[in-house]
């Protein structure tokens, strides 16, 4: 069975269903030990929550650039991150680079994560991931921001194909 569709704020949603949210992420750690959110859901969450940024940064040093639940110190927050882009990539062509970065990286430059345009097959690992994540914690709900189609600027219609083919009704994809 595919997963629910809603076109909703993922933060109101969560509110009205008291359950984790997943934040679409990319494994670029600063030098400062930081994961960068500077767009969509996770910038949003990055300003609900100030330790987030550290606590995913310390979460991909440790774990890797997976799906994972996040633990931000002094809240019980919910948060699963859920990567949609790499840590960084070789740049083989300027159309691997987010449009308002192409003027910035060249051809055989490393491409910081945040740069990157998302990818399916990482978030078709981050599904069959978060299945996992589900089924061991036992979750009967989660909220998952449409990967990949904002920032990532990947047409929705091949993300939905991964979404309906690895995702099942406990999870509800929002969308604006």
């Amino acid at each position: 069975m595919a997963p629910k569709y809603q076109k909703i704020d993922a933060w109101k949603l969560r509110e009205g269903l008291r359950c984790p949210i997943c934040i679409t992420t990319n494994g670029y750690v600063t030098h400062d030990g930081k994961c960068v959110m500077g767009r969509g859901i996770a910038k949003q969450a990055s300003e609900r929550y100030p330790e987030l940024a550290k606590a995913l940064g310390t979460a991909i040093k440790k774990n890797g650039n997976v799906c994972q639940p996040i633990k931000i110190p002094g809240k019980k927050a919910g948060v699963i991150a859920f990567p949609v882009k790499p840590g960084s990539k070789l740049c083989n062509s300027k159309d691997e680079v987010v449009s308002h970065m192409r003027n910035r990286i060249k051809v055989g430059d490393l491409i910081p994560g945040w740069a990157c345009l998302a990818n399916l097959e990482l978030i078709r690992t981050s599904c069959i991931q978060l299945n996992e994540l589900l089924d061991e914690y036992n979750l009967e709900k989660v909220i998952l921001n449409f990967p990949g189609i904002g920032a990532g600027f990947l047409d929705p219609k091949d993300v939905k194909k991964i979404l309906d083919e690895l995702l099942d009704e406990r999870v509800v994809v929002v969308y604006k």
